[in-house]
């Protein structure tokens, strides 16, 4: 998601960061943090997550995310957003982490990362659908296509 990616690139500035954003206004301003910032490593696109993932994976170690659906449908869309195993982290509430606990969600025990005040939902994902007719956004498939893209 937007924001926290800006965190991530900043804090991991030799890691490729990607923000997927539908609205165009916040990657007007994600791409104006990356100038501003000199994140070359933050990588911004301005599509539909659900839609995006129908043609593309992403080979990344860690994906993240907002609560903009509920947790089971943000589980389901990062096991379609990777090309391997990848370590999901939404930032969730003591409220929201008692209420999905109840609801039988998570396992406070196993499912719950805290770090410093912060507290996250973190969990590992495995990619729900083939790689066939989609392709790899991010690790060295992507850096080779990119290198013959630019003939370098």
């Amino acid at each position: 998601s937007g924001l926290p990616s800006v965190l991530v690139a900043l804090q991991c500035r030799g890691v490729p960061v990607y923000a997927v954003e539908s609205k165009g206004r916040k990657t007007a301003f994600l791409k104006e943090v990356v100038s501003t910032l000199d994140l070359d490593n933050l990588h911004v696109r301005t599509e539909n997550v659900v839609e995006l993932t129908r043609s593309v994976a992403f080979d990344v170690g860690y994906v993240t995310a907002k609560a903009f659906k509920p947790l089971p449908d943000v589980l389901k869309l990062a096991a379609r957003a990777v090309k391997s195993r990848a370590r999901l982290l939404v930032p969730v509430s003591e409220g929201q982490a008692a209420e999905l606990a109840q609801q039988g969600v998570l396992n406070p025990e196993v499912d719950l990362v805290r770090e410093g005040a912060f507290l996250y939902f973190a969990r590992d994902v495995e990619p729900s659908l083939s790689m066939a007719q989609r392709r790899v956004i991010g690790g060295e498939e992507d850096e080779q296509a990119a290198a013959a893209a630019t003939g370098h």
